[in-house]
């Protein structure tokens, strides 16, 4: 066995045949596959549609584990407890994969390849925009370096793991962390290698719906990001990296991810709570005496040292943002 997939699935009834679809129909055999399908819970017929599945395509090889419903932390490290194949791969049951994705990640196997990172769409019903991630060097300092300064795209479902080096590190997903537990599993990970793989033409699929866990109000919990990155750079900082990576890490990529939570809290009407976590004394901190560039620089002073008025300012981006949109979709 090769890869192991996991789905977490919780209410994708509607979703869960076309991701499945997507791994029947890759040009390796069945036999390349497990399929680990973590039921989270779900009171709609998802369990139901799943079982049907798996009887009428008995060539696939699809484990069904059901669970009281505890969050798609836990339905991931479910997966990983009962997973077998040495790459192991994490898929969302709304999202689905291009039908060579794992032939081209086979192509590019090594054995000395640590983690592989490939590319993905963005559906937008009838719209899609690609991200292609192109590495020349594939050493892991650099390849975090150029995901620091957002010149690659990564989320859970462009990766495929090594399952040996997740229980060497006894990684796992935070079940008390709801929002930002990838950014810590991935980012410990990648901290912890040496040497990737970069496959541009396997393409993931991400499907963008406003009505997903993703994609709805979150409110103070995004600040649980924040607090997931920071136990990342405890995680870095008692570990022999360069100065540089730990310094980019740190003045970098956190105060930029503060900056979006900022913007996110106002996207969704939570003004008081993005507030808050512009006046919060650690995050503060970090905005000031981050070395950002550019826009950014200018907006982490301004977030800093003047939290009311730089959430004021993004309300009014915002909203002439969206009538500016509504008037284009005339």
């Amino acid at each position: 066995m090769e890869f192991s997939i996991i789905i977490p699935a919780y209410n994708i009834e509607l979703f869960i045949v076309r991701a499945l679809d997507s791994i029947k129909n890759q040009v390796l055999l069945p036999e390349v596959f497990e399929v680990i399908i973590i039921d989270d819970g779900s009171t709609d017929d998802t369990l139901n549609v799943i079982n049907n599945y798996r009887r009428k395509n008995s060539s696939l090889n699809i484990k069904v584990i059901s669970q009281e419903n505890q969050g798609v932390s836990a339905a991931r490290n479910n997966g990983i407890k009962h997973a077998k194949g040495e790459l192991i791969y994490f898929l969302d049951g709304d999202d689905y994969i291009s039908y060579d994705f794992f032939s081209h990640v086979m192509n590019a196997y090594d054995k000395s390849t640590e983690l592989y990172i490939t590319s993905y769409t963005k559906v937008m019903g009838s719209k899609k925009i690609s991200f292609i991630n192109k590495v020349i060097d594939v050493r892991a300092p650099k390849v975090i370096i150029e995901y620091i300064v957002g010149k690659i795209y990564l989320n859970m479902c462009v990766l495929i793991f090594r399952r040996d080096i997740i229980e060497r590190l006894e990684l796992g997903f935070d079940e008390g962390t709801h929002y930002g537990e990838d950014l810590e599993f991935y980012h410990k990970y990648m901290f912890s290698i040496n040497n990737i793989s970069v496959v541009p033409d396997a393409m993931f699929n991400y499907v963008f719906r406003t009505d997903s866990a993703v994609n709805s109000k979150v409110g103070l919990e995004r600040a649980q990001a924040i607090s997931a990155l920071l136990r990342v750079n405890d995680f870095i900082t008692s570990r022999d990296f360069s100065c540089k990576l730990k310094s980019s890490y740190y003045r970098q990529y956190i105060p930029e991810h503060i900056l979006k939570v900022i913007y996110n809290l106002v996207r969704e009407g939570c003004f008081h709570e993005a507030i808050s976590i512009s006046k919060n004394k650690t995050y503060n901190r970090l905005l000031k005496k981050s070395k950002l560039t550019g826009r950014q620089m200018l907006k982490s002073w301004f977030a800093s040292c003047c939290p009311h008025a730089f959430v004021f300012v993004l309300i009014l981006l915002i909203n002439f943002r969206t009538v500016r949109r509504r008037y284009y979709e005339r």
